[in-house]
């Protein structure tokens, strides 16, 4: 499985913790991505144009993922590993977050209310090492992992799991404004998937699956046709998006002369 390791990695003790729970997800046979590996300590400076090439790998590598495994110890989470944790939210992507901090945090309980919505299962392992963190992760991932509160799939795949004789729990939403909110999830989703696909099979594969997730949103709204002819006017008078053109800089409208 394609992993994303997030985690605080400023401090030495961090970045030698992650490095080794992540060494020993590889040798479970993970492929995993670590940003405490991109990352250079002080004194050395990076440029803006590193800092930008970083953030931009690290999130291409966060919607490359199957699966975000975040470490979300200290008084509060690291504010970089809370970002990519709902980064990883928006897409589906599932999130193991893992707390080997034993503090808890009043109220709000082992982490805050937000990452912990976010994360498909939130494991609590008071002092353990990289070892064992690397273990119970493997075991979460050995199951099929879903988003927290489940996602939308095509219609008739619950009854084809059940006749190959797997289980599985589905609910029908009824509710036009909650069939949106699932559906542009999915599209998010979709989108997520043809990112990581490798080649032009896979690709093909999950072209279609957007495709039908968009169908669906335009029948629930019945735009459709409007949208296709929506489509056509406006190639027509701005193009597409083949060219590789990116807007760099845009200045404000300038105010209307007032007339004499």
């Amino acid at each position: 499985m394609r992993l994303y390791l997030a985690s605080p990695i400023f401090a030495p003790r961090d970045r030698a913790f992650v490095a080794a729970v992540g060494a020993r997800l590889r040798a479970k046979g993970h492929e995993v991505f670590l940003p405490a590996e991109t990352f250079a300590p002080p004194p050395a400076r990076p440029s803006l144009r590193e800092r930008e090439a970083t953030f931009e790998a690290n999130v291409r590598e966060l919607q490359a993922a199957d699966a975000v495994v975040a470490i979300l110890d200290g008084a509060d989470a690291d504010s970089g590993t809370a970002f990519e944790v709902g980064v990883a939210w928006s897409r589906c992507v599932p999130v193991v977050g893992v707390r080997t901090d034993y503090r808890t945090l009043g109220p709000e309980g082992s982490v805050n209310l937000m990452l912990e919505r976010a994360c498909s299962v939130l494991l609590a392992l008071p002092d353990a090492p990289p070892a064992r963190v690397a273990d119970a992760v493997a075991r979460i991932l050995d199951t099929p992992l879903l988003p927290p509160g489940g996602k939308l799939v095509r219609d008739r795949l619950p009854s084809v799991v059940r006749a190959q004789g797997r289980r599985a729990t589905s609910r029908r939403v009824r509710s036009p404004a909650k069939r949106e909110a699932l559906l542009l999830r999915k599209l998010a989703e979709e989108v997520g998937e043809l990112g990581r696909a490798r080649g032009p099979r896979e690709r093909a594969r999950e072209l279609c699956d957007l495709w039908e997730a968009l169908r669906a949103y335009a029948d629930l709204h019945g735009l459709g046709a409007r949208a296709r002819r929506e489509q056509v006017a406006v190639r027509e008078r701005l193009g597409g998006y083949g060219g590789g053109v990116v807007l760099t800089r845009l200045s404000g409208r300038e105010p209307a002369r007032r007339r004499r």
